[in-house]
């Protein structure tokens, strides 16, 4: 991008930036940092290091902070320069006095791809595989965080790309400073796993010369990616090449290089510049580089209130309703639409009930804007659809959004409705019922119906020490070992049970139900 004079990152800016990107829970005693070597990674571990050995201050972690650092480098095995690059990141970690780790993508052994070829989509195979290396490495040294060198160029680079795939400005806001790692999605499933390990991002309010000033004022060495300035290869590197050129010949830029790349790149960049002109956005492609990291943090400092917004929201309006549901007054959503929070809103709820993977975008109405504009419509219409006994909806996410009459914290439905002052008419969100012909549920990795003494072999001690199961996307299940009835016999199941999808655990002796019971309370997984 385009050069500037820069300065380096200073110890108190560094420590205020990491301070804000901390998870909301106790890091464990190994922090691990992704290094590729390049002076982003190279910068972040640096300063890291700096911070933990000279100002720790211990009162402003959760809890305690990481003993150690430890810096995981990833071999893509893609080309002969992985390996070199993969060497020298283990190089810079030992002159910092850092322990290093170097894993080495294994391309078409077991469950994993073959190795991607001329014309596939490399950069999100690569990123697949380099994930699954991340989290693998975490789980063996029991560490719940990561540290990423991401910044604010790369955000500016994010914001443009969903653009061209007219994201909501939930999309253009980029990368958060942290978020849970997630569940996965149906081909790499991280489970339990993903939902106890958090993503940091330090280093998202610097812009890429800063990094490089602090790199080159340490002494630190560094190697460049020379397939990072490749615009032929990915949109990102088409976009990274078109922001590094002269402002004044930045459209003449953008023109010949869409003329240069694949076809498929072309259009994407053509869908920028078009996604702009058509929301009447104040940039795109030929915009300097200054003015777009500024629009960036400008649509990430909003999308970070109406984060906040939703979070009171739900926190004064929500109703007392069975676990693994939701409820609120009816009228709640018009105050979202006042707000301007209606999507934020609908993501999060839906995210909270869905069996879809946590994180994934199935588990938000598949972030698309005509189901959510569905949705918005019907709840907003709760006055009219009261008259009716049947007012439900399903919209997406395998949730189920159906009003109901609350009194006297009994929930009913049907022709209850119809009698029901306004101020009694609310909404609850639950988990759409799995059709009985399904034999396995629509987030493909689980049967709703489980034989639990079957799985109680293969399943691995959670942090309590117990066996842990993972039901339906959406409930740990713990087991005592030393409290389940030895003569309990198969099937022993755990199903769903009412119209909210409670969990039914079945125990049975010879044939016979003699523990039949619907489960109370589950550890819900996430949070609203």
């Amino acid at each position: 991008m385009a050069s500037r004079l820069a300065r380096p990152i200073s110890s108190t800016e560094f420590k205020r930036a990491l301070l804000t990107a901390l998870p909301p829970v106790e890091l464990s005693k190994t922090l691990v940092v992704a290094n590729s070597g390049g002076p982003d990674s190279t910068c972040l571990l640096f300063l890291l290091n700096r911070y933990l050995k000279e100002d720790n201050d211990a009162k402003r972690w959760p809890a305690m902070p990481p003993r150690r650092l430890l810096s995981l480098s990833v071999d893509h095995n893609l080309q002969s320069s992985s390996a070199s690059m993969a060497a020298q990141a283990a190089k810079i970690a030992s002159s910092l006095g850092i322990e290093h780790n170097t894993s080495k993508l294994a391309w078409g052994v077991q469950k994993n791809p073959q190795k991607p070829g001329p014309g596939d989509k490399i950069e999100e195979v690569a990123r697949d595989m380099r994930l699954k290396a991340f989290i693998e490495v975490m789980t063996r040294l029991e560490a719940n965080g990561i540290v990423m060198g991401h910044h604010e160029d790369d955000q500016v680079e994010t914001m443009l790309m969903r653009l061209g795939r007219n994201a909501s400005s939930l999309g253009l806001a980029g990368m958060k400073p942290c978020r849970r790692w997630g569940m996965g999605d149906r081909s790499q499933e991280y489970g339990i796993e993903g939902m106890r390990k958090w993503v940091i991002r330090p280093l998202l309010s610097f812009p890429k010369d800063r990094i490089v000033a602090t790199c080159d004022d340490n002494s630190l060495d560094y190697v460049q990616d020379k397939t990072n300035f490749q615009p032929q290869l990915t949109t990102r590197n088409a976009i990274r090449h078109i922001l590094r050129s002269d402002s004044h010949t930045r459209g003449d830029v953008v023109a010949s290089t869409m003329e240069t790349v694949p076809a498929p790149m072309a259009r994407q960049l053509r869908d920028i510049q078009e996604a702009a002109r058509k929301r009447t956005l104040p940039f795109d492609l030929t915009t300097e580089v200054e003015q777009l990291r500024q629009e960036s943090r400008i649509i990430r400092e909003e999308e970070d209130e109406r984060e906040k917004a939703v979070d009171l929201l739900i926190s004064t309006h929500r109703l007392p309703s069975p676990p693994g549901t939701f409820m609120m007054p009816s009228s709640t959503f018009r105050e979202t639409r006042t707000l301007g929070v209606e999507i934020n809103f609908l993501y999060r709820i839906s995210r909270y009930v869905s069996p879809d993977h946590w994180g994934h975008p199935r588990a938000q109405l598949g972030r698309n804007q005509v189901s959510v504009n569905r949705l918005a419509i019907h709840l907003l219409d709760f006055e009219r659809l009261a008259k009716y006994p049947n007012n439900s909806i399903c919209c997406g996410s395998q949730v189920w959004w159906k009003m109901v009459r609350v009194t006297d914290s009994r929930v009913r439905e049907g022709s209850a409705i119809g009698l029901a002052k306004p101020h009694e008419l609310a909404w609850i969100i639950s988990r759409q019922p799995p059709r009985k012909q399904d034999s396995r549920n629509a987030s493909g990795n689980q049967s709703t119906s489980i034989k639990v003494l079957e799985r109680l072999e293969s399943l691995k001690p959670g942090s309590h020490g117990s066996p842990e199961l993972l039901y339906d996307n959406r409930f740990i299940i713990r087991f005592h070992l030393d409290k389940i009835p030895s003569k309990f016999t198969n099937p022993n199941e755990m199903a769903p049970s009412t119209s909210w999808c409670i969990q039914r655990f079945i125990g049975r002796m010879s044939g016979e139900d003699v523990l039949n019971m619907i489960v109370p309370r589950l550890c819900r997984i996430g949070s609203m």
